[in-house]
């Protein structure tokens, strides 16, 4: 996650300049050794985290949980899901179209 933010500086430095800018990496809160889910797969449905896991016959089905922390790739899971669970990522679509390289019909085709 990104944010922009203004930081104030207590004491001045000659080599700082007012307008600045800086990248910087900021740990509010960690925590090891807990079940998480990638951020891909977590949606919002009624104020409430969800994922699709794989039901009995195949098809994805909803599953909501309790989030805990989340980062820039995973959210924690508090409660509503297994260790060892799968959680189905969501799929890319791509239309074939005809043309491009080693297709026919357009420019290098043949």
């Amino acid at each position: 996650m990104s944010y922009y933010a203004t930081v104030v500086l207590n004491r001045t430095d000659p080599q700082l300049r007012d307008g600045q800018t800086a990248q910087a990496d900021v740990r509010t809160e960690s925590r090891n050794g807990v079940l998480r889910v990638p951020n891909t797969a977590v949606r919002q449905e009624g104020g409430r985290s969800a994922v699709d896991v794989p039901g009995e016959d195949g098809a994805a089905v909803t599953r909501q949980f309790e989030a805990g922390l989340a980062g820039d790739q995973f959210t924690e899971v508090r409660s509503g899901l297994d260790d060892g669970q799968q959680v189905l990522l969501p799929q890319a679509t791509v239309e074939a179209s005809p043309g491009g390289p080693g297709g026919s019909g357009g420019p290098g085709g043949g």
